[in-house]
């Protein structure tokens, strides 16, 4: 079976036993988000590249029952607070001690911006050939 349009594709996913369809979604997710991952390692500012290393593709934090996706994320280990708020202000800025404003490098938003359009795609492209899979 091959599907075309969207509400093709929406009607045999609410066809789909819950536990495909989130399986569906979440390989589709995934695959896109891995590629705004590698994008923002790429634009990540890098002195040590601990940064670079922190830049994750997760799971979503599950907003209502039975939603599904995936981010990426910044997430630094370290001993002290400024480690782990290190990606936060190389992304949005800060203020210096002596009060200069240091803009933010934005290399999430800016990898998000660019990536995006061929991520969705991606997502989409596995999406329907995972329901296709699975309804047959």
């Amino acid at each position: 079976m091959k599907l075309t349009g969207d509400k093709e594709l929406i009607k045999k996913l609410s066809s789909l036993e819950k536990r495909d369809a989130k399986a569906a979604i979440r390989k589709g997710t995934r695959a896109g988000s891995k590629e705004i991952t590698q994008e923002a390692k790429a634009m990540a500012p890098v002195e040590t590249g601990k940064l670079k290393q922190a830049i994750k593709t997760r799971a979503a934090k599950r907003l209502k029952r039975g939603s599904v996706g995936t981010v990426t994320t910044v997430q630094m280990q370290g001993k002290t607070k400024g480690n782990m708020y290190y990606g936060a202000f190389q992304e949005y800025g800060w203020t210096a001690v002596n009060g200069r404003k240091i803009q933010g490098k934005h290399f999430l938003k800016n990898a998000a911006e660019k990536a995006g359009p061929q991520a969705l795609n991606t997502a989409v492209t596995i999406m329907k050939s995972e329901i296709e899979k699975r309804a047959s």
